[in-house]
């Protein structure tokens, strides 16, 4: 399984998987020695999941075909490169707050929550117009979530699906999470894991007269962030027309600290 691994992924990448000495091939991985330092994550990444195709095996359960595994690691080694990248610039305004949208459109704040200990995860999504008045919001439990970055992006889409159901015309979406509006901007060539989830937001965004998505910082993002603790995987799913108690304040409070414009 592993020597047909890598001669996949020689033949998909180029990446060719060095000789390494058996003491110290980990060392020698990490600091690029005798590895091409764009190889590296993807050697690192190759390995562990070799190793999650092992385990699978060693417990009876069934292993992705190689093509997909190969494909899995390749991703994840591009996720972690754009995570590496510089954050996006945030220009310094004091206390961050709850900005209002413009007239005549709504506001979509997202947030993602990660179990990592159970690999599930929740979407939360909230509505409010040009007022900051409460529109609607929802929440959606994973059972199978790869990772945080998974749980934001599907946040987004959630986001979006709202939004529609409403009949929005101009939709603002905001999420807290860099990494997803990192890749956002690498457009439609996307290679990252959640691509998939990315073209169906453009999709979405398509659909609407004005769209338009940016990150804001998580103190101004609480409510969506609240929005997603509430289901579980016996509550499965959220939605709520009114202000829900959980976040009752939370939405005084930033709507009262609107500035003035």
């Amino acid at each position: 399984m592993a020597k047909s691994f890598w001669e996949y992924m020689k033949s998909t990448t180029g990446a060719k998987l060095p000789m390494l000495h058996p003491d110290s091939w980990a060392y020698d991985l990490i600091s690029c020695k005798g590895v091409a330092k764009q190889d590296q994550a993807v050697f690192l990444i190759g390995m562990y999941a070799l190793w999650m195709q092992r385990n699978r095996s060693k417990h009876g359960e069934p292993s992705r075909p190689i093509k997909f595994a190969v494909q899995w690691a390749v991703d994840m080694a591009f996720d972690l490169q754009q995570a590496g990248s510089a954050p996006l610039s945030v220009k310094p305004q004091g206390t961050p707050l709850w900005q209002k949208p413009e007239a005549g459109w709504l506001k979509c704040n997202t947030d993602g929550a990660f179990y990592d200990r159970q690999w599930k995860g929740a979407s939360g999504a909230v509505l409010r117009d040009d007022n900051g008045a409460f529109i609607r919001a929802c929440a959606r439990w994973y059972d199978n979530c790869l990772d945080v970055l998974t749980s934001e992006a599907l946040a987004c889409r959630d986001g979006l699906q709202l939004a529609r159901h409403v009949n929005a015309s101009k939709v603002w979406l905001e999420t807290d999470s860099q990494e997803v509006l990192r890749l956002w901007e690498v457009g439609e060539n996307c290679r990252s894991t959640i691509g998939p989830i990315l073209e169906e937001i453009r999709v979405l965004g398509r659909g609407f007269e004005s769209f338009k998505f940016s990150y804001v910082t998580r103190s101004c993002n609480e409510v969506a962030h609240t929005i997603a603790k509430q289901v579980t995987g016996m509550t499965r799913l959220g939605w709520w027309s009114c202000v829900p108690a959980c976040v009752m304040n939370l939405v005084t409070r930033e709507c009262n600290s609107v500035p003035n414009e």
